[in-house]
């Protein structure tokens, strides 16, 4: 996206205005670094959010959460000429929607890795229909732009059956519920983590888990087993968000359980 914006703001004669939007402070944060490094400008970009307000509204990196509708009643439809969106596949929420139905901007590039929804709802009439560039995950293994990985997939004898289903997914309560009435399957866990891991003691780890309360029940089984682990969630404030991924870097944090 930066080298894209670049050679657009080069055919613009040098002042393409830019809004780049994301759902994440750390999103942006590292997407404003890049497009600093890719255009040799130290000070690229002002944020907007998170407490935030840019000064000249020029070159903005924005949280979708503050684009609300009063911001967007306060924006021209050109305010920006070019629109980056990361994770584009959340374009076909109401948030998204909005902003994207009161922007007009010269250029709109959408980037996301899971371009199908569960819905089924599609993203690509807002671009004519048409992909501009495709890489899926085994090229891109083949052409080695990301590390190998092995990938184990464990029976844990957990019956879904009875669950009942919804537009998007299994209920959440009823399968949080499976997973968190007894310690059958968090003991299953831990087992293979120890089976598959040389020394549990020092890796570091994501745990991606059904709901806050999930993560809760999985950090604390964990941490009763001697894994130093966390929750990270919606009510995490920023600075114990970086606190956490600063310790799981750093070897402090055994793991990092989030929905």
């Amino acid at each position: 996206a930066a080298f894209d914006y670049r050679e657009l703001r080069r055919r613009l004669d040098g002042r393409a205005s830019l809004l780049f939007v994301a759902h994440r402070h750390e999103i942006l944060e590292q997407s404003r670094v890049v497009f600093r490094v890719v255009l040799g400008e130290a000070s690229f970009g002002e944020r907007l959010g998170n407490g935030e307000v840019p000064r000249r509204d020029e070159h903005v990196f924005a949280n979708i959460q503050s684009l609300h509708e009063d911001a967007l009643a306060k924006l021209a439809a050109d305010a920006f000429d070019v629109v980056i969106i990361d994770e584009f596949h959340h374009a076909a929420s109401d948030t998204y929607d909005a902003l994207l139905r009161r922007l007009r901007p010269k250029f709109l590039l959408g980037l996301t890795a899971t371009p199908e929804r569960n819905d089924g709802k599609s993203i690509l009439h807002w671009f004519d229909d048409r992909i501009a560039s495709e890489l899926r995950l085994w090229k891109a293994l083949d052409d080695g732009l990301l590390s190998p990985f092995q990938y184990f997939g464990i029976s844990d004898g957990t019956q879904l059956g009875g669950i009942r289903w919804t537009p998007t997914g299994y209920a959440t309560s009823e399968l949080r519920n499976v997973y968190t009435a007894n310690d059958v399957w968090i003991r299953r866990v831990l087992q293979e983590v120890n089976r598959k891991i040389s020394d549990p003691t020092r890796m570091r780890a994501l745990g991606f888990c059904v709901d806050i309360a999930h993560a809760e029940f999985c950090a604390m089984r964990f941490e009763e087993a001697g894994l130093e682990s966390k929750v990270l969630s919606r009510h995490s404030t920023t600075a114990e968000r970086a606190t956490a991924l600063a310790q799981l870097q750093s070897g402090e944090l055994r793991a990092i359980f989030s929905v």
